[in-house]
């Protein structure tokens, strides 16, 4: 079975993406479309959303559901909040350097259920590599999940950690 690999972008593309950015700092948009159109940009990556955490009740939902994806019970939040991100940036214009590290950095999210999301009342987290290719982002929306891959990757966490689901 093919499932879509994650890797970090190349230098080249980071720099395509801070030419965007560049574009709509400069442009006449307000914020709210800023904000929009550099999500589109940034957005529908391998490596974009990556998730390097897991809630323990994520892992129980998935693990409550056969280890395959619970519908409509799951989400990917941002460690630090998607306006703050996009506010600082398009605050003042910032060198690529600095521009590349700040997006990076705060585009790292945890895979939690929808209820920790809207509470952000946070259950134990469990570290994800986002290398080793588990919940990677789709090609529309989401995430990709497979009983076979992150299912599997859900109950070794369940049997490593001792997280009793039933």
């Amino acid at each position: 079975m093919s499932f879509k690999v994650y890797r970090e972008p190349t230098e080249d593309e980071k720099r395509l993406y801070y030419r965007f950015y560049e574009l709509i700092f400069g442009s006449h948009f307000a914020l709210a479309k800023k904000r929009s159109v550099m999500t589109a940009a940034l957005g529908y990556e391998a490596w974009s959303w990556r998730v390097v955490a897991i809630t323990e009740k994520a892992i129980k939902a998935i693990a409550h559901n056969n280890f395959k994806k619970p519908s409509n019970v799951l989400a990917r939040d941002h460690r630090h909040p998607r306006a703050e991100t996009y506010n600082k940036i398009f605050a003042e214009l910032m060198p690529f350097e600095a521009w590349w590290k700040w997006v990076w950095d705060n585009d790292e999210t945890i895979l939690m259920t929808n209820e920790e999301h809207h509470s952000q009342q946070i259950s134990k987290m469990y570290a994800v590599n986002p290398n080793d290719n588990y919940f990677v982002n789709g090609d529309t929306a989401g995430w990709n999940h497979t009983k076979g891959r992150e299912g599997a990757y859900v109950k070794s966490l369940c049997d490593q950690f001792s997280i009793a689901y039933d």
